[in-house]
Formats: structure tokens, sequence, C-alpha cells
């Protein structure tokens, strides 16, 4: 199954995800994107309009990014 790393990024600086999460597909990546999104902001602290989350694949290739502010319904 493949590995996707979810790597939270502002304009001037990112939280890396170095292991990463195995998971069944790409679907299942938007899934726990959108989850850790949500988790985030009802934690606090994560309301910036220029906050996303870029999934990468095991090569660091980009798979999809999501907006804070515009997380897709889920």
């Amino acid at each position: 199954m493949p590995r996707y790393h979810f790597v939270v990024k502002w304009l001037d600086r990112e939280h890396d995800d170095p292991e990463g999460t195995v998971l069944q597909d790409e679907e299942e990546a938007r899934r726990f994107a959108t989850r850790i999104i949500r988790e985030l902001k009802e934690g606090g602290g994560y309301d910036e309009p220029d906050l996303f989350i870029v999934v990468r694949d095991d090569q660091g290739k980009e798979v999809f990014t999501l907006s804070f502010s515009r997380p897709p319904l889920s």
C-alpha cells in the first residue's frame, strides 16, 4: 500500500511529515488530510487564510493540496 506524507504549509514555513502514513489510495489520503485540517482547526491556532496541506507520495511527488480555509466536505 502507498505511503502519503501530509505537510502543513504557511507562506513562510512548513511542518514536515517525514514518516508519512500508509493508506489504501488517494481517496483515503484525501479523507485523512481533511480530518487533519478539521482537527487542527478545532484545536485552535490554525485559522490563517494562507494555510494549506500538501500531500506527497513516498517519492516526494505532490499528489494534491487542500486549503485550510476551504477544505472539501467529507
